[in-house]
């Protein structure tokens, strides 16, 4: 019964260890965490100093090592954006002015170019002795 009343207690003691925080250990005094190193800093066990993860890092307890950060526009698909507002990535909105939306792309109507996401008039000026006819130059009939 003791040995059953013993692995229960020491069970409890390192559940209570292994809640402590990066930045915390173990007292067996006190038998509670204690804080041993700034905020942004985990208690490195092999070296038993306090370290920093890299920039763009966060330390993983239960790995035990830093990982990359990733920020919430990285999961977002090709076709969508990362919107601050309502922390989601939405559906990319398409620009289509003086056009129309075809196969996720924006197709302009005839006489118009795309243009920073816009269809936009295009001014064509021809040489002299040329007339332009829709969208292209072409020479003048002379009749004698």
């Amino acid at each position: 019964m003791k040995k059953f009343i013993l692995i229960i207690l020491l069970s409890f003691i390192l559940s209570q260890k292994n809640k402590c925080k990066p930045n915390e250990i173990y007292n067996e005094e006190k038998k509670s965490c204690v804080e041993i190193c700034k905020n942004d800093e985990y208690f490195n066990n092999v070296t038993s100093t306090c370290e920093k993860c890299d920039e763009g890092e966060k330390y993983n307890q239960d790995k035990k090592k830093c990982e990359e950060v990733k920020k919430p526009e990285d999961k977002c698909k090709p076709n969508e954006v990362w919107n601050a507002r309502i922390k989601r990535c939405v559906k990319k909105q398409i620009k289509c002015r003086n056009g129309k939306i075809v196969g996720g792309k924006c197709v302009c109507q005839y006489g118009y170019q795309l243009k920073g996401g816009e269809c936009k008039k295009i001014i064509k000026r021809c040489r002299p002795g040329y007339v332009l006819i829709g969208n292209k130059c072409v020479k003048m009939k002379i009749n004698h």
